[in-house]
Formats: C-alpha cells, structure tokens, sequence
C-alpha cells in the first residue's frame, strides 16, 4: 500500500489559519466587553467600589509576583554563596597534611557533640584515625586525604575487619577527600560502613550537615 503524501503547508495556508484565529478572538473580545459594559451600566452607584476593588486586586497581585521574584533571587544568591563557602572550605582541606586532615576530622566531631572524639592514628593504630564515644555508641572513624585516586576495596575490607573485630565499633565511617570505588562500596554497603566522600564532607564541614550525626545524640 503506497503511503499518502502530507500536503505541504503553504503561506496562504497559515494566513487563512490565522484570519480564522482573529476572527473568532475578535468574538470572543466582542463578548466579553458587552458583558462588562452591561454589569458597568446596570452598576450605577456601586461604579467606583468595584473600580477599587478591582484595582486592589491588581496591586495585590503585582506585590504578590514581586514578593515570589524576590524569592527567587534571594533563593539563587543562598546557593551560590552557599557552594562558594564549600569551595573555600574544600580549598583549606586540600592545604592539610594527613595528620592535620585527621585532627580535622576530630574537631567537627567534637563540634557536632562527639565531645571526646580524638585522633588515635598512628603506627599501631590499627585501622583507627579517630575514635569517639556517646551514649553506648563508639564509632570509629578512618580517614583518607586522596586527591586524584579513590579508596579501593582492599583497602575498605581492612578497615571493616579492624574496626569490627579489634575496636568493637557500634559506628563505622569512612572518611575521604576523594571517593570510593564500586567494589568498596558494595564492601561498606554489606557491613553497614557510613561513607563520607568530598561532597558529603565539605557540606558537613560547612554546615554540620550528615544524618550519621545524629546516632547516638539523645532524644
């Protein structure tokens, strides 16, 4: 079965469609204003209320659409200075040494209410960079500053064995300036590790912000 050609459309075509268009707007305005003239006719004494009221209307609805604008902008402006504090804060991370990156670690635990959180890294640390307690709860913490290549699933399944099985942690977290590759979050996932990569930590170095803070806090 041979397929029917589509007509093209031509200028004529679009200027009849759009004749027909003006036409009908035009009876449709034509209408309208009759129907208002009669309500403005058979309004008499009550003209100008309804002029105020409507014109009350308008205003309301201007101020209404300059409030949402100025929203919208006072919206943008947060986000862009709330990555710009991200950046800088990410920026004074990559100056720290590993050591220095572990005291920092620390210190935002201890200023999120893990108050006795300390670095215990060392040459016999086994598999431990920080350690804090709170209400029954002791997490471990691991911390890695890479730049330029992600924490491997080796060396995930060593810190999963010593935090568990060595310092009997209740919380496990792993700490990066970098990532994780699959493997070693499939690793985290299964043995139930809190994973805290560049994003996650520069927003919680920023704004305090990671629901692993919030285990162990009192209700």
């Amino acid at each position: 079965m041979s397929r029917r050609r589509r007509k093209k459309t031509t200028a004529s075509d679009v200027l009849g469609a759009a004749a027909v268009l003006m036409v009908v707007a035009g009876a449709v305005l034509s209408v309208i204003f009759a129907f208002l003239s009669a309500v403005w006719d058979s309004a008499g004494i009550f003209r100008w209320p309804i002029i105020c009221v409507l014109l009350a209307l308008i205003v309301l609805a201007l101020r209404r659409r300059s409030r949402k604008r100025r929203a919208a902008r006072a919206l943008v402006q947060a986000r862009y200075e709330r990555q710009m504090q991200m950046d800088q804060d990410f920026g004074y991370t990559k100056s720290l040494s590993p050591k220095q990156f572990e005291e920092q670690v620390a210190r935002l635990l201890r200023r999120d209410g893990w108050f006795n959180a300390a670095v215990v890294g060392g040459a016999n640390d086994r598999g431990a960079d920080v350690i804090a307690t709170r209400n029954g709860h002791k997490m471990v913490v691991q911390c890695k500053r890479y730049f330029g290549h992600k924490v491997t699933s080796r060396e995930m399944q060593q810190f999963v064995g010593m935090c568990y099985d060595e310092h009997r942690a209740t919380i496990a977290v792993f700490v990066t300036t970098s990532s994780f590759t699959k493997e070693a979050r499939a690793i985290a996932t299964s043995r139930r590790v809190v994973l805290i990569e560049e994003r996650d930590f520069t927003r919680w170095q920023s704004f305090g912000e990671g629901d692993f803070l919030r285990i162990g806090a009192t209700s």
